[in-house]
């Protein structure tokens, strides 16, 4: 049985803007920045929707600057700096980016760095590198977090020097990550997984923050929450998507309603709907329990009305 509430809805945060070619393109807000990527064909559109996350709240307007490379170590394709509104949470996205690439840029990979400062004031930084598949759009995630003893170091690897090769020391020297309080701390099961390389759509998860989709339903990466009666994102075959559970499926268990009397279980339908639950059924001389009518008693109490116990029957 599968009890579920409505799905729910990825907001814009509070900016949301779009690296891609000058051609205007559906994009988020529809602003089309200079082009980084190389102009994609009509039909050859590829492309990287990037929610950016910092894991401390700032309650005050920011900066953000995200630089895009070809791969890790690779040629820097462009910059862009937006400015975040003051956060109440640190569950809220700062805001999201649109990337347009063309296979003409010979990239299969992005390797996107981003920072976040008040100033000269570097507070937070991260970094997450996204696979491109040819005329998809692939989800990403990039998490910020404070470096600890050296949030106010100056800015050497983005802003307005983006352009330049990037000076700043490797990500590996900086302290180690728990060193930072974390805000939404994963599961143990969780505690190893690289926060850089998201898990793709089917593939097994435990928690939606593993997900370049965001959502993890029934043990698999989904691309919504699945959450309603009747569909599943688990099934043989679509993985990758919530779909509707085979006709038959039970999507209620069976009960006892209040005059001993059961209640069958409620199943699916061929067009993913729960249907309506049969008759109640009569238990007879016996009491209904969890679900199921009572088959023989240990006492009075087993048995439905005026009937008694005799000999592990009721009579």
């Amino acid at each position: 049985m599968r009890k579920r509430r409505g799905p729910g809805r990825r907001g814009a945060g509070p900016f949301a803007a779009a690296i891609a070619c000058a051609r205007p393109l559906a994009v988020v807000c529809g602003l089309a920045l200079a082009a980084i990527c190389g102009c994609a064909a009509q039909d050859t559109e590829t492309s990287v929707y990037l929610e950016i996350f910092d894991e401390t709240a700032v309650a005050m307007p920011t900066d953000v600057d995200l630089a895009v490379f070809a791969g890790l170590g690779g040629t820097q394709l462009g910059s862009l700096r937006r400015t975040a509104a003051a956060q109440t949470s640190a569950a809220a996205a700062l805001g999201s980016v649109v990337i347009l690439a063309s296979a003409a840029a010979g990239a299969t990979t992005l390797h996107i760095q981003g920072q976040r400062s008040s100033g000269a004031t570097m507070l937070s930084d991260g970094s997450v590198d996204v696979a491109l598949v040819a005329r998809r759009q692939v989800s990403a995630r990039l998490l910020l977090a404070r470096r600890g003893g050296d949030a106010g170091a100056p800015d050497t690897g983005l802003g307005p020097d983006a352009g330049k090769p990037d000076t700043a020391p490797p990500r590996d020297a900086a302290p180690p990550r728990d060193a930072a309080p974390p805000v939404d701390a994963a599961p143990p099961g969780d505690a190893g997984a690289d926060r850089g390389a998201l898990l793709r759509n089917g593939d097994s998860c435990t928690s939606g923050t593993l997900c370049s989709s965001g959502f993890c339903a029934d043990g698999v990466c989904c691309n919504n929450d699945c959450t309603t009666l009747c569909r599943a994102c688990n099934l043989t075959g679509t993985r990758v998507t919530c779909s509707v559970l085979p006709a038959g499926d039970e999507c209620a268990a069976a009960t006892c309603d209040t005059s001993d009397r059961l209640v069958p279980a409620r199943t699916c339908d061929n067009t993913g709907t729960c249907g309506a639950a049969a008759a109640p059924q009569s238990c007879g001389n016996y009491h209904c329990q969890n679900g199921d009518c009572l088959r023989s008693c240990n006492n009075n109490s087993d048995c439905a009305g005026t009937s008694r116990c005799f000999a592990n029957r009721c009579l």
